[in-house]
C-alpha cells in the first residue's frame, strides 16, 4: 500500500523479505565479496534500489554504456577476464542465452545466478498458499482467469487430487491453443472448458496487444480484436468453488463481470492486485461491496514488485 502510494522500493523490500525464497535470496547476495548484474535495464536498476548494501561490482550490458546507480556499465567482452566473480542476470527476455553465453566463455554455475530462476521459485505457491487459502475441499467449479501458460489449472488438479471441473479463459490465440495442447493429458479425469477471450465486466471486443512472457493486454494501442466474456454469464447455472484473475489490469472489470456469483455464492478468490497502483485498495473495496463478509490475507511471489496477490475467503 505505501509502495502504491510512494513509489519507494523500500516497502517493496519489507514484502520480499517476509518471503521464504526472498530472504534466501538475500542471503545468497550477502555471501559474495563482489557481484555484477547482467542487464543495466528496469529489473537491473530495481534490484540495486531493492539492496544498495550489497557490494555490486557494476553492470554487464549488450548495448549500453555509461553509468547506472553510479555503477559502470561494461561490455561481456570487457568482463571476460573477471571469470570468478558472480553473476546475477537480471533479464527477463533472454535470460538462458544468457546463462549458456556465460558458460561457453568458461564461468561456472556456481558464479551465475538467475533472478527469474529466483521468481520461479518465489511463485510456485502463487495463487493457492495454503496458509492464505485452501481449495483443496471446496465444492464446485474453478475459474482460471488469465491461463497463460496453463500451469495454475495444473495446480488445481493436483491440488484437488479429484475430478475437476474448470472454465479456463485466454485471449491470446497461441497461448490458448498451447493450454489446451499441455493440458490434453488431464482431459481423460477432468472437465476443462477453454475459451479463447477476456474477461470483464461485459460480452464485447476490444483491442488487444500482444507482449511476451504473458504481459498481453488490452489496449486501445493494440493491432489484435478479441472478446471478452462474463463470469456471470458462462457460469449462470454453476455452482463456483474458486476464481483466480490474473488479467493483466482489468481485474476490477472481470470482478464486476461476476458480481452475481459473488454476491450469492461467496466463492474463495484469488486477485493479482499489482497491475494498478489502486488495486490494493480498491479491489478488496469493491469485493466488500459485493460480498460484506469476506476476509482477506495478501501473498507475494516475486524477488520485485510484481506477483502481489489478494485472497478472499
Amino acid at each position: 500500500f505505501m509502495y502504491s502510494l510512494t513509489n519507494d522500493v523500500s516497502f517493496i523490500r519489507k514484502n520480499i523479505l517476509s518471503t521464504q525464497t526472498g530472504k534466501k535470496f538475500y542471503e545468497l547476495l550477502q555471501n559474495y565479496e563482489e557481484i555484477f548484474l547482467y542487464g543495466a535495464g528496469e529489473r537491473g536498476d530495481r534490484i540495486v534500489k531493492l539492496f544498495p548494501e550489497i557490494r555490486w561490482g557494476g553492470y554487464i550490458d549488450k548495448n549500453k554504456t555509461g553509468e547506472l546507480n553510479g555503477l559502470s556499465i561494461i561490455s561481456i567482452e570487457e568482463f571476460c577476464n573477471k571469470k570468478e566473480v558472480p553473476v546475477l542476470i537480471t533479464i527477463l527476455n533472454g535470460y538462458k542465452e544468457a546463462e549458456n553465453d556465460l558458460i561457453k566463455m568458461g564461468f561456472e554455475d556456481r558464479n551465475i545466478i538467475t533472478l527469474e530462476r529466483w521468481n520461479d521459485k518465489a511463485s510456485s505457491e502463487r495463487y493457492f498458499e495454503e496458509r492464505c487459502i485452501s481449495v483443496k475441499d471446496c465444492a464446485g467449479c474453478f475459474i482460471d482467469g488469465g491461463s497463460y501458460d496453463g500451469e495454475d489449472t495444473i495446480k488445481i488438479v493436483n491440488i484437488r487430487n479429484k475430478p475437476c471441473e474448470v472454465y479456463i479463459f485466454e485471449p491470446d490465440t497461441e497461448q490458448i491453443k498451447y493450454c489446451q495442447d499441455k493440458l490434453k493429458v488431464y482431459q481423460k479425469n477432468h472437465s476443462l472448458f477453454f475459451y479463447e477471450a477476456g474477461l470483464s465486466d461485459k460480452q464485447q471486443n476490444h483491442h488487444f496487444m500482444k507482449g511476451k512472457n504473458g504481459l498481453s493486454c488490452i489496449s486501445e494501442q493494440g493491432q489484435d480484436v478479441i472478446t471478452t466474456l462474463t463470469i456471470d454469464d458462462v457460469c449462470k447455472d454453476k455452482k463456483v468453488a474458486f476464481i483466480k484473475l490474473d488479467v493483466e489490469g482489468f481485474e476490477e472489470k472481470a470482478l464486476q463481470g461476476a458480481k452475481k456469483i459473488i454476491e450469492e455464492q461467496k466463492p474463495l478468490l484469488a486477485i493479482s492486485i499489482y497491475h494498478k497502483r489502486a488495486d490494493i485498495y480498491e479491489i478488496p473495496k469493491q469485493i466488500l461491496s459485493y460480498n460484506s463478509s469476506y476476509k482477506f490475507t495478501i501473498g507475494h511471489y516475486s524477488i520485485g514488485q510484481v506477483d502481489t496477490v489478494i485472497y478472499a475467503f
